[in-house]
């Protein structure tokens, strides 16, 4: 008889180690935790944008100082408004230092300064000299009475650093000379001349 209680002990103990056994390597198999972004938990996204480990943002030149004898020799510049719903283009001439509605926007346009060949350093953009071998429109923009926008527009280059907005796009195009200046020009990329000689 105790023979019998002792095998039927062993048995118990058997069964109760296997089930407690078998619960353990469940528990190993589950599926990693999933974080909010979609990533296991303690993992990275690839694609995520690198963030700055100052956490300051690079400071951006706003000052335009344009030497007196360079901003002399021009008068206006011509833009080209895209509507990108319907890819339709009108072009639009801006007096420097005058601000001009754009017609159907609720957009108005100022050109401060026109930069013949660009170049920005110690927060200051200028021109190295008279030569347009790097033009740009220093341009501000207001929406309905609010300032949105204040940058250059540069004409070889007319995506970089370009005007930001849902429903129009604005690209310099030309640049026209007070009369009596014939300016140091070299061509466009695509073998045109952008400098508008109309007097």
């Amino acid at each position: 008889m105790k023979k019998i209680i002792l095998i039927v002990t062993i048995l118990s103990i058997s069964i109760l180690f296997g089930c407690d056994k078998n619960k353990n390597d469940n528990s190993s198999q589950q599926k990693p935790t999933m974080a909010p972004s979609g990533t296991p938990s303690g993992g990275f996204m690839m694609d995520a944008a690198p963030v700055a480990l100052s956490g300051k943002k690079p400071k951006v030149p706003n000052e335009v100082i344009i030497p007196e004898d360079i901003i002399k020799q021009w008068k206006s510049v011509t833009l080209e408004i895209i509507d990108k719903a319907t890819e339709k283009k009108e072009l639009l001439e801006v007096n420097i230092g005058e601000k001009t509605a754009i017609k159907g926007t609720s957009l108005v346009v100022k050109v401060t300064h026109f930069i013949p060949n660009f170049t920005m350093g110690k927060g200051v953009i200028t021109s190295l000299n008279e030569n347009i071998d790097n033009p740009a429109a220093f341009v501000e923009i207001s929406e309905s009475g609010k300032n949105i926008w204040k940058g250059s527009l540069f004409s070889d280059f007319p995506t970089t650093h370009a005007f930001q907005h849902n429903k129009y796009a604005i690209i310099l195009k030309n640049f026209t000379p007070v009369a009596g200046v014939t300016p140091v020009r070299t061509s466009a990329e695509d073998g045109s001349d952008k400098v508008d000689e109309k007097k």
